[in-house]
């Protein structure tokens, strides 16, 4: 085996990757609203860490080829996710292996197709993702239902952001779904296949109301939270890898509420330095700097193992960590 080959290959399919996840946000960029796009920050935040990089060329040098070596550290990276309690961490497994995929798919081809329709449909695919989400005109989508999938991960966010109803994790065979009008209820999770001329009629009056709500939040996104006797609420961001205040609705929060340090140290294979770790914490800590921060230090242990800091404990959920110090740089 060529090491040097499979090295340069890895290489350009990264290259061509991050030049494909810029290419998808600027476009949902100029089309939508941001309030979902972080999906893209951090696919472009994986691909530029040196970890990750490093991981993917030892297990190059180890001989494995460049294909077989991206399986192996994107399974190890995401089951180390997809093993942990917290419903938002877990589902960032999906995310990684979503990113293991395109990665795969630049390694033999350097373009990806365009899914066109010749009207708009309801898209019933195996398992959606953000990148299908985004290869796919929005005009042309009425509504999407996958058959893998959880209601929380990116690609259902990223849906949601766009204004098309998605259900997810749906039990059907998709031939017998293939022609036909049907409803997708992307609330309460049901599809309805052939439906009747009542609740066609129904659910058409449900869109005119949902239309309407939807306009009267966004003229008064920019208004301070309070409750009608002028008692004011904090809204505060919870951010795990980004909190980036390009999204649109950031913009408005008072602050972040909390900020999972523990995030960018599950995502690399050492310690990350403190220069990497001062870098991370300062642009967010610039991007909120008129506002209110909390950082959660490094909560590690139980469910959220560190490959290279074992913990030897009776029970690893409890409270006792080690020693911590954090000040003012």
């Amino acid at each position: 085996m060529d090491v040097a080959r499979e090295q340069e290959l890895l290489s350009v399919a990264i290259e061509n990757a991050l030049a494909d996840f810029k290419r998808m946000r600027k476009k949902l960029d100029l089309e939508l609203n941001k309030d979902a796009l972080a999906i893209f920050d951090l696919f472009t935040h994986l691909l530029n860490d040196p970890m990750l990089r490093n991981d993917l060329k030892a297990q190059i040098q180890k001989g494995d080829k460049a294909d077989w070596a991206l399986r192996q550290v994107v399974e190890s990276y995401a089951n180390r996710f997809a093993k942990m309690s917290d419903v938002y961490l877990r589902e960032r497994a999906q995310d990684v292996k979503e990113l293991g995929q395109r990665l795969l798919f630049f390694l033999h081809d350097t373009e990806y197709p365009i899914h066109e329709f010749k009207e708009p449909v309801i898209f019933v695919v195996r398992e959606l993702t953000a990148s299908i989400l985004a290869s796919i005109p929005k005009e042309q989508l009425l509504a999407v239902v996958s058959l893998e999938g959880a209601a929380n991960s990116h690609a259902a966010i990223l849906s949601r952001a766009m204004g098309i109803p998605a259900v997810m994790g749906v039990n059907t065979n998709p031939a017998l779904l293939s022609g036909k009008l049907g409803i997708v209820d992307g609330y309460s999770g049901e599809i309805f296949p052939d439906p009747s001329h009542e609740l066609l009629s129904e659910y058409r009056e449900l869109v005119t109301e949902e239309s309407e709500l939807s306009q009267m939040v966004e003229s008064t996104a920019g208004l301070e939270a309070a409750t009608k006797d002028g008692q004011r609420i904090q809204v505060m961001l919870n951010a795990g890898l980004s909190a980036d205040t390009s999204i649109s609705i950031n913009k408005n929060v008072d602050g972040v509420g909390l900020y999972r340090t523990e995030i960018s140290f599950l995502l690399q294979q050492q310690f990350p330095s403190e220069e990497e770790q001062l870098h991370q914490y300062r642009s967010v800590l610039s991007a909120y700097s008129s506002k209110r921060v909390v950082m959660r230090t490094l909560d590690i242990g139980g469910d959220k193992a560190l490959p290279y800091l074992p913990i030897d404990e009776d029970n690893p959920f409890l409270l006792a960590r080690y020693p911590l110090h954090t000040g003012p740089s």
